[in-house]
């Protein structure tokens, strides 16, 4: 089986779900699975029912990409957590998941005329963070990042983009990996955001200001 990090760094371009939008909203978390990034129901769910009208949404995850846009049998908890810290870990690291990073948020971006819409779960916050400086940010164009229950090391370096974060009193995941700001405090857990009513009405009225 070819390594995920080889795989990740032989997408062919020409496949990439990242098309030309005015306005778009996208999912960043880890990714439970190395073979699948389409979201899950209650993620597309909470995609739709928070993007103004007229945004594009996007309904697969990182890295955004044909090739992972398929449905896959869910992984076990253990197995999807034992991935999403190997992203994180590999994230903090100089090397093929740091540029592939960087490549994919960098398309996000040059694809984006108006406004841009980052929804980060968990390690997605981390995820834009380590590439972040990496990246060219047009001038014109609005970033926004919600992170919803945000894992993070350090301070969140993104000068060029409005984030709010979003914290459940009973995710203690975010207590020990986040130290920063909390925008919004909400009663849940760290598997809940997706489907708190609480959260969605929060990620609504804030994208829309």
């Amino acid at each position: 089986m070819i390594p995920y990090s080889k795989r990740l760094s032989s997408l062919a371009p020409e496949r990439s779900l990242i098309g030309q939008a005015d306005s778009r909203a996208v999912i960043l978390t880890g990714q439970s699975s190395f073979t699948s990034s389409r979201l899950t129901p209650s993620q597309c769910c909470f995609l739709e029912s928070v993007a103004p009208p007229g945004f594009n949404l996007m309904r697969s995850g990182f890295p955004y990409h044909a090739d992972f846009d398929r449905a896959g049998p869910a992984p076990s908890l253990t197995a999807a957590s034992w991935r999403n810290a190997a992203q994180t870990l590999w994230s903090t690291l100089p090397g093929a998941f740091q540029r592939s990073l960087a490549q994919v948020l960098g398309k996000l971006l040059a694809r984006t005329s108006r406004r841009l819409v980052l929804i980060t779960g968990s390690c997605g916050l981390q995820f834009a963070n380590s590439a972040w400086s990496e990246l060219h940010k047009p001038a014109q164009l609005d970033i926004r990042v919600i992170a919803l229950g945000p894992a993070c090391f350090g301070p969140v370096r993104m000068p060029d983009a409005q984030v709010a974060v979003v914290q459940g009193s009973q995710d203690y995941w975010r207590k020990l990996l986040f130290r920063g700001r909390i925008d919004f405090p909400v009663r849940c857990g760290h598997l809940d955001y997706w489907n708190s009513p609480e959260v969605r009405e929060i990620a609504r009225a804030w994208i829309a200001r």
